[in-house]
């Protein structure tokens, strides 16, 4: 069986306010389905990851950010998927994730469900998917935190 890997360039928006941080669910029938995420998606074609991560977060969130900053870059892959494709080669996923710190335009614009605004305390008892878990322990740190949010916002 041959092995094919994908690599998807991906673009997150991190948002913390307040001593919070804004996440959400991972629908049924995603892949990772029921971890948590931080907004963000694919990068589209012709497009900045810092852009993709602006769009993206306004799609899924309804919320306007501006970027304040690069995160993290982190190249992950996953393990080939136990189901085949069609010319018998098991798939992994290889993904570039650029994550970047933003800060809504409005701080007080409500957020769109299943995304929510929690605690960056509870983070650590959540489950995300392998390629988030180094970002999930940093944005615990306050050195972290005072490096893109010193202001508080």
């Amino acid at each position: 069986m041959d092995l094919e890997s994908v690599m998807e360039r991906v673009a997150i928006a991190v948002l913390w306010h307040d001593g919070k941080v804004l996440i959400g669910p991972r629908a049924r029938g995603d892949l990772f389905a029921g971890l948590w995420e931080f907004p963000g998606g694919k990068i589209s074609s012709g497009e900045t990851p810092s852009t993709a991560a602006v769009r993206e977060c306004r799609e899924e969130t309804g919320l306007d950010v501006v970027v304040i900053g690069t995160c993290a870059e982190v190249v992950h892959c996953y393990p080939a998927e136990a189901k085949s494709s069609q010319q018998g080669n098991a798939l992994s996923l290889k993904l570039h994730l650029s994550f970047f710190a933003c800060r809504p335009l409005n701080r007080i614009a409500p957020v769109t469900p299943p995304f929510r605004w929690v605690r960056s305390e509870r983070l650590s008892s959540l489950k995300f998917p392998a390629a988030n878990h180094d970002l999930v322990t940093q944005l615990s740190q306050l050195n972290f935190i005072e490096k893109f949010w010193s202001d508080g916002a």
